[in-house]
């Protein structure tokens, strides 16, 4: 199973509201075309504190990295298109 980061549209069914949040987009195949899971709510980024070396910070700078890339990359993805049950908590 290959996943990337993106920018997801969800909405709630039970009020209707729309929000956007950077999502893990699940998928097999094409990046695109090929989703079938994304995550139920938006990612957050956190480190668990600073060493030393800074290595817990060089990661978290890695991880925004790679979201933003894959954010400016890739189309919004549209959570309400999955079948019910399709979303990873």
């Amino acid at each position: 199973m290959k996943w990337r980061y993106g920018i997801v549209k969800y909405t709630s069914e039970t009020t209707g509201d729309v929000h956007y949040g950077l999502g893990e987009l699940y998928f097999d195949g094409d990046p695109v075309t090929g989703v079938f899971a994304c995550t139920e709510s938006p990612v957050t980024f956190v480190s668990d504190g600073l060493d030393s070396d800074n290595e817990h910070a060089d990661e978290l700078r890695r991880s925004l990295e790679a979201a933003l890339k894959d954010a400016l990359k890739y189309p919004v993805f549209d959570a309400s298109t999955l079948p019910k049950g399709e979303t990873q908590s």
